[in-house]
């Protein structure tokens, strides 16, 4: 089925996203390998919950897996993490949620998060109603991350997309990482942005299965 060849091929990338984490560096050296254990993946069943992401040194990539984690802890999600620089767009119409996610380059979301998200499908809404959230890393603490996720929250909305936010106000915008400033400069990233992000893939994923599919 169609679904079924979608689901191999996010598999194969999924796989293939995990294998380049270890030539990132240090900053991915906590990043698990992503498993997709429950076979109704494989069919396209269960809440299809994708974590796309671009990353450079790799922090990025950490987050968005503690993103998944939190997702994939709510029964019944199958959930995929992908570069968005490797995930065809036709994925996004099996998706029944989508959270992204970018580093910050000059005060906004890396422009390679930017052009995969100007391919996404428009005319006529089709991922209308599907919820989400967003998430970057940035070097400063105050250096564009917070206008970054707002950037990031109004591509979603010109695509009639649902905003989650986090589960505090702490995270109300998404969840934004410090990794070049004291005191949360270091080569892995600080526990405490892994905890929120695991706490807003876990609430995506949740308020997903709550909606249903889409459409």
């Amino acid at each position: 089925s169609a679904a079924r060849s979608l689901a191999a091929a996010l598999a194969i990338a999924c796989l293939a996203c995990a294998g380049s984490a270890q030539a990132a560096g240090t900053a991915t050296a906590a990043l698990p390998a992503p498993s997709i254990t429950p076979p109704a993946c494989w069919l396209g069943e269960g809440t299809q919950v994708l974590v796309a992401f671009v990353s450079d040194a790799g922090y990025t990539r950490t987050l968005a897996a503690a993103v998944a984690q939190g997702a994939a802890e709510v029964p019944g999600a199958c959930v995929w993490l992908l570069d968005a620089r490797a995930a065809p767009v036709e994925m996004l119409a099996q998706a029944d949620a989508v959270l992204v996610g970018a580093p910050v380059h000059n005060g906004n979301p890396a422009s390679a998060m930017l052009e995969w998200i100007e391919r996404w499908p428009f005319h006529g809404a089709p991922l209308r109603d599907r919820p989400g959230a967003v998430f970057v890393t940035g070097g400063g603490l105050h250096a564009g991350a917070e206008s970054s996720l707002l950037a990031l929250q109004r591509s979603r909305l010109s695509f009639s997309m649902l905003l989650v936010g986090g589960e505090a106000w702490q995270s109300a915008y998404g969840v934004a990482a410090t990794t070049a400033e004291a005191p949360f400069a270091g080569k892995t990233l600080d526990a405490a942005f892994a905890t929120k992000a695991r706490a807003l893939g876990r609430r995506v994923a949740t308020l997903a299965r709550r909606l249903g599919t889409p459409g």
